[in-house]
């Protein structure tokens, strides 16, 4: 989980620089001053450098962390 100031204005997500939206993939949520991401069903194609950038009236601030998928695929 990403945790973020409050009073944040823009939120964006990207997966090796492309941005991600919400969907039956990826979840987003912020609340209280927190933001979190959730990867569904995930395989090799989900690998890759997640970031969240965050902007507001003082600055901008961004984190990431990288995914690896280990093991063979759940049958």
């Amino acid at each position: 989980m990403v945790r973020i100031q409050r009073f944040v204005d823009a939120v964006g997500r990207y997966r090796d620089g492309r941005e991600i939206h919400k969907g039956a993939k990826y979840r987003m949520e912020a609340d209280d001053g927190s933001s979190s991401l959730t990867v569904f069903d995930v395989d090799n194609s989900d690998v890759g450098l997640y970031r969240c950038e965050l902007h507001n009236q003082h600055g901008r601030g961004e984190t990431s962390a990288s995914l690896t998928v280990n093991g063979q695929p759940l049958t």
